[in-house]
């Protein structure tokens, strides 16, 4: 009965990790771009959330996987939703700590707790690093926006010029050769 169990739990994780993607591309191929991201963060973040409560609790390593989540969150939408990400992770994960998980067997000679001080540390050094990254980008961007505006009123202002040059050019030889 274990076995069969043990198989049924293998083939729902398989069908799951193959469904988060496959359902976000479903919805890329709409054009429904921001829908497909939010999908893929929500589905892989609910994917990383079951493993860890059916592996052996904040005690493993699958925590980690919530760092790509949040670095995703960061990438597609902003600050906002990965700093939202990074407090719904942070409470899970200490709910998690906190019940214990008295059933499942202990991998680790770490507490619970301590367990969760290690993932809380390593989210923020992996993030300060990415979000001055993601600032440093956006100020880049801004520059180049800056540096774009500025060159389209160049260009205009030279064709403007160019056109008064060419009438200028016209009503003179008109009047030379009169």
């Amino acid at each position: 009965l274990t076995s069969e169990h043990d198989n049924m739990g293998g083939l729902i994780a398989l069908m799951l990790t193959f469904m988060t993607p496959t359902i976000p591309l479903f919805f890329l191929k709409q054009g429904k771009v921001r829908l497909a991201g939010m999908v893929f963060i929500i589905s892989t973040w609910l994917l990383t959330s079951v493993a860890l409560l059916v592996s052996s609790g904040a005690n493993t390593m699958l925590g980690s996987l919530y760092i790509a989540v949040i670095t995703m969150a960061l990438l597609f939408f902003g600050w906002r939703t990965s700093l939202f990400c990074i407090a719904v992770t942070l409470v899970y994960t200490f709910i998690l700590s906190a019940v214990d998980l008295a059933s499942i067997p202990k991998i680790f000679a770490i507490t619970p707790f301590v367990s969760w001080i290690l993932l809380c540390l390593s989210l923020v050094l992996v993030l300060i690093p990415i979000g001055s990254m993601y600032s440093a980008l956006l100020t880049a961007l801004d520059y180049s926006k800056e540096q774009l505006s500025a060159r389209e009123k160049a260009e205009q202002a030279l064709r403007d010029n160019e056109e008064r040059f060419r009438l200028i050019t016209t009503a003179t030889s008109d009047y030379s050769f009169s």
